[in-house]
């Protein structure tokens, strides 16, 4: 039978220490890393990226809800498959009026409705056939008012479609987003910029309204959807970002049940907003 020496055994109980010491190092390094990235000031030029799936999921939620959300989103790194990332992203109000032009005052009562109203929010994820999963958004929300500071923890089990993305993403600039001034734009164009490649896109009326109102029973009247959700965020999305987005009825027997999107870049996109 082999025996040990002392030595063996010292050489042993250094390795053990030496492998400790390493990573211990290596999660403080980890933790760093971290922490620096999440509080890193958002950029207007940062990007907002995201699984093609979560881009054409269907929720509901304020336009300011989706601001703190492209922010929070804005601060990981999508490459890196580490689901640390989603927890206690802090976003200031600082970085809330600088990237939105909102004044003061008003910057820190949408952050607090906001992240209150986050924590009761759900989105739905379509699978083929007719299989679908529902998820919470938010799992924690922390408002500190006399720091200016809303800290939100995203849903862990949102992690694949968020970071360590390497195909089938979506992504935009906090730049083309900021200047809308309905939550429709907002959905209408991340949508679009998840097809974007493909250049022609069609939707069934009933997802479209699932989609970007989370009723698919809303505006029974195509004409009543057209006038106050379809061609309002067209306009914006057409006036304020880079993509240039058209669209046309598609009838079945007389009745429309369906919409085409065609999808440009828009080389018409004002710069000096």
């Amino acid at each position: 039978m082999p025996t040990h020496t002392t030595k063996d055994l010292l050489k042993s109980e250094a390795f053990d220490f030496i492998k400790k010491r390493a990573e211990e190092a290596e999660k403080q390094q980890k933790v760093a890393t971290l922490k620096r990235v999440k509080s890193r000031p958002v950029q207007e030029t940062d990007n907002v990226v995201e699984s093609n799936a979560l881009a054409r999921a269907e929720y509901r939620m304020t336009l300011n809800e989706k601001r703190l959300i492209n922010l929070a989103i804005a601060k990981l790194d999508s490459q890196q498959a580490d689901a640390d990332q989603l927890q206690d992203i802090p976003i200031t109000a600082e970085e809330y009026m600088r990237v939105y032009e909102v004044v003061p005052n008003n910057a820190y009562t949408e952050m607090a409705q906001a992240a209150k109203k986050l924590m009761n929010r759900q989105l739905t994820i379509r699978h083929e056939g007719k299989s679908y999963t529902i998820y919470n958004l938010l799992v924690e929300s922390n408002y500190r008012e006399r720091e200016g500071v809303v800290i939100i923890t995203l849903n862990p089990r949102l992690a694949s479609q968020l970071i360590g993305l390497r195909n089938r993403f979506t992504q935009f600039m906090l730049d083309s987003v900021r200047h809308f001034r309905l939550f429709s734009s907002a959905r209408l164009y991340e949508m679009m910029k998840s097809v974007e490649s493909q250049g022609v896109f069609e939707l069934s009326l009933e997802d479209f309204k699932a989609r970007i109102l989370a009723d698919p029973k809303k505006y029974k009247k195509f004409y009543d959807l057209k006038r106050w959700v379809l061609e309002p965020a067209l306009s914006e999305i057409n006036t304020l970002t880079d993509i240039q987005v058209n669209y046309e009825p598609v009838k079945h027997s007389r009745k429309i049940v369906r919409i085409r999107f065609t999808i440009t870049k828009n080389k018409q996109q004002k710069l000096d907003l």
